[in-house]
C-alpha cells in the first residue's frame, strides 16, 4: 500500500507490525489480554528521515504532549501516531441490545460470547495509524489483525488499507484540530542551540539536530512524562549517528524509569 502524500507510510505501517508481533511473542500465551497490546507509537520524521520514537500508554492527554515534544521540540515535518482499536460492524451491542458502551468491544473479544463465536467479524481489533504533515495533509491506515487460535500466541495481519473518514477522521475528532494548530507554534530549535556550549559555528546541520533532538529528549524526562523518548538515525555513516553515538544516545530510551540512569 503506498501513498504519494506519506511516503514512509508503508516503513511505517511495518515498523507497528514488528512491534506488535514481539510484544504478543513476550506475552507466551498469557491468558492477560493486556499484556498483547502495544503502546501507543508517535513517528517521528524530519527532512524525510526517522528521528526518534515516541511511546506512552493509551492516553490522549499524554499523546498530545508526546506530538507537540515532536513538532515543536524536535521540528518534525510529518508524524505518524499509532494505537490499538476495537472495530464493531453493527452500532449495538448484540450482548445487551443497546449501543456499544466504552471497553465492551475489548470484552467482548475477551469473552467471546457465543453471538461472537458465530460471526467473528462483529468485532475485530486492529492498529490505526494517523499521518499528519506541515502541509495539513492526513492519512489513516488500517491494520486488521486477529490471533493465532492454535499452538504458539501469534498474529496473523489482514491486508493494510487506507481508512475511510468515518473510520478514521471521526477517530482522530479534535486530536486532529489540536495537532493542526500545533504546526503554526515556533519549534525550538533556535532555543535549544543558544544553550549549546560548544562553538556552533563548528557543527554542521546534521550534528546540530542530533545535539537539539537530545537536549529536547533529556527535556522530556525531566518533566516526567509517562512515556518514553528514543532517537534514531537511519545512516550509520552520518554526522547525526557519530554524535548520538559519542553521547551514548543512540536508540537512546528517556522516560521516568530511565531518569536516575542519565
Amino acid at each position: 500500500m503506498r501513498s504519494e502524500t506519506f511516503p514512509q507510510l508503508e516503513r511505517m505501517l511495518e515498523m507497528v507490525r514488528n512491534v506488535k508481533e514481539t510484544t504478543v511473542a513476550e506475552a507466551k500465551n498469557s491468558l492477560d489480554f493486556g499484556s498483547r497490546d502495544i503502546d501507543s507509537v508517535v513517528h517521528v520524521i524530519r527532512n524525510g528521515e526517522l528521528v526518534a520514537l515516541m511511546g506512552c500508554t493509551p492516553d490522549r492527554d499524554t499523546m498530545l504532549r508526546l506530538i507537540s515534544l515532536a513538532i515543536i521540540g524536535m521540528s518534525a515535518d510529518e508524524i505518524a501516531f499509532s494505537m490499538e482499536v476495537c472495530r464493531s460492524t453493527v452500532e449495538d451491542n448484540p450482548g445487551t441490545g443497546e449501543r456499544w458502551k466504552p471497553g465492551e468491544m475489548q470484552e467482548a473479544l475477551e469473552q467471546q460470547p457465543d453471538w461472537l463465536k458465530a460471526d467473528p467479524s462483529i468485532v475485530t481489533e486492529s492498529i490505526s495509524t494517523w499521518f499528519w504533515n506541515r502541509a495539513g495533509d492526513a492519512e489513516v491506515a488500517e491494520q486488521h489483525y486477529r490471533y493465532t487460535s492454535e499452538g504458539e500466541l501469534g498474529v496473523i495481519w489482514g491486508e493494510p488499507r487506507l481508512a475511510s473518514d468515518e473510520e478514521g477522521g471521526r477517530v482522530a475528532g479534535r486530536v486532529f484540530e489540536i495537532v493542526s494548530l500545533m504546526w503554526h507554534e515556533t519549534t525550538m530549535f533556535e532555543m535549544v542551540m543558544k544553550s549549546y556550549e560548544g562553538d556552533l559555528s563548528a557543527l554542521s546541520e546534521g550534528e546540530k539536530w542530533a545535539h537539539a533532538d537530545i537536549a529536547v529528549t533529556r527535556y522530556a524526562a525531566t518533566i516526567e512524562l509517562p512515556a518514553y523518548v528514543a532517537l534514531t538515525c537511519d545512516d550509520p555513516e552520518s554526522d547525526r549517528f557519530r554524535v548520538l553515538n559519542s553521547s551514548g544516545n543512540v536508540g537512546l530510551f528517556m522516560g521516568p524509569a530511565d531518569k536516575e540512569n542519565e
